[in-house]
């Protein structure tokens, strides 16, 4: 299976739909997928899971896959239908604040927090059935695209899932796709059918919040919470569920969840705090890495916003403060920048309204003098334009060393001529016979292209490059 036969499965489905619903040409050609790679399976590994074997986290990245562009376009689509699942939450800070809102009368009744978390969910999830559960929330055209239409590119679009690993062609038949824009929103809608089924059986438990695939409750006491967890894992036989208990402490029952800790006391108080996983290494950006120092600023900035904004009392907050001191200290920022973060203000001239639009001017990043130079004359003539800068990033370092790669492409048509890894690349064919020239772009690898003219009897280089003795090639940039 190549991407060039899913690009043609998914491109026939879409053309179709287009047809038969007067979608204008401009539009259709946007979402036409051309010149794609097949998805490229990676993993990560759960670094906070402890136990003999490592456990990984399965992706998929479908960056450029025949199916990104609908995938995209259909996750806008359904995005709206998120506001009728009530238990969904969009962040942590979102629960942190719905807990806030609730009475004391709620937490004395129902003092017991704790967390079900869905085993592997995405991959859990049987396709036809996530379709059938989104479509069937739909009762108006999305734009312009009716029901039946939307059943038509999910299906395409889930069930020619590909991908590469160590050199061969794989085909996800069950669960939806890690590394898909529209997985998550399909998992969402597909937890809200059955966590409604069980929380009509269980009057017993308020709040209930979810994101994603953890979810937080209240009940009265353990043996309710172990009840409320055999209801959830017997609704499915795909999903299975682990439940996290809190820990009895003297002010009250206290539960960490994705970054902060809930604690409910005896007398229906709650409090919060900042809360980091043990496995969580002392790693933040580095002082010396080649970015912008107002870049750091603003990750320091944030990070202590976030510690903030979990943290119900300064005492905690000024804890977890000073905690984070030290790790940026451990990554080389000087006394001088802590202490400036944490006093931080913003000083403007001229402040400029909100509804501002900017202008954004990208170049490379080559210091911090010359950034300033460059602000100051766009300010002085009140201008409203940044300077952005793109990040020399681990993988960018890696992948620009001087290893070559090596293709291992069976039957690769321009073999020994180096250029077969290289993509992003405008191409150069000259015909050793006529010297006609033919100049090409292509985002996929060179040989891939090549490969394209060769089995396009329609090419106009069909004929010219059957064979690598009839024409040279290279890259000119």
């Amino acid at each position: 299976m190549s991407a060039q036969t899913v690009e043609n499965k998914v491109n026939s489905t879409w053309k179709k739909i287009c047809l038969q619903n007067e979608i204008p040409s401009f539009v259709r050609k946007s979402f036409i997928a051309g010149n794609t790679d097949l998805p490229r399976f990676y993993h990560l590994i759960k670094t906070h899971k402890t136990g003999p074997a490592i456990k990984i986290r399965p992706i998929v990245s479908n960056t450029n896959g025949p199916t990104q562009r609908l995938s995209w376009l259909l996750a806008n689509a359904l995005k709206p239908l998120l506001k009728d699942v009530p238990a969904h939450l969009e962040n942590s800070l979102e629960l942190i604040k719905y807990i806030q809102a609730g009475d004391f009368t709620t937490n004395k009744t129902l003092p017991y927090p704790c967390s079900l978390d869905v085993v592997s969910l995405y991959t859990s999830i049987p396709i036809q059935e996530a379709i059938t559960n989104a479509t069937d929330r739909i009762h108006n055209t999305i734009f312009h695209l009716a029901k039946q239409d939307i059943k038509d590119l999910l299906t395409v679009t889930l069930n020619n899932m590909y991908f590469s690993f160590n050199n061969q062609v794989f085909r996800q038949k069950e669960g939806l796709p890690m590394g898909s824009n529209i997985s998550a929103i399909l998992a969402i809608l597909f937890m809200d059918r059955f966590e409604t089924i069980a929380l009509s059986s269980h009057l017993s438990i308020r709040p209930y919040k979810r994101y994603v695939d953890d979810i937080y409750l209240q009940t009265t006491c353990e043996d309710m919470a172990d009840q409320f967890h055999s209801t959830m894992d017997n609704l499915h036989p795909k999903l299975k569920f682990e439940i996290e208990k809190p820990e009895i402490t003297p002010s009250g029952h206290s539960l960490s969840l994705i970054d902060f800790k809930v604690t409910i006391s005896k007398d229906g108080k709650c409090s919060f705090e900042f809360y980091k996983k043990t496995a969580k290494k002392p790693i933040f950006v580095h002082h010396q890495s080649a970015i912008p120092k107002k870049s750091k600023i603003n990750f320091i900035g944030n990070e202590r916003k976030r510690i903030e904004d979990k943290c119900s009392t300064k005492t905690k907050a000024r804890k977890h403060q000073n905690a984070f001191d030290d790790v940026l200290r451990l990554n080389g920022y000087p006394e001088s920048i802590i202490n400036k973060t944490k006093h931080s203000q913003n000083h403007q001239e001229k402040p400029r309204p909100l509804n501002t639009e900017w202008l954004y001017m990208k170049i490379l990043y080559i210091s911090e003098r010359l950034n300033y130079r460059i602000t100051s004359i766009f300010r002085k003539e009140d201008i409203p334009v940044r300077v952005a800068h793109k990040s020399y990033t681990l993988r960018r370092a890696l992948s620009h060393n001087n290893k070559e790669r090596t293709c291992t492409r069976a039957n690769c048509p321009i073999s020994g001529t180096k250029l077969c890894l290289v993509r992003n690349a405008v191409y150069q064919i000259t015909c050793n016979n006529c010297n006609q020239h033919y100049i090409g772009s292509t985002i996929r690898f060179i040989h891939d292209r090549v490969r394209g003219h060769l089995n396009n009897d329609n090419s106009s280089l069909s004929a010219k490059t059957k064979s690598t003795k009839a024409s040279k090639l290279r890259a000119l940039y």
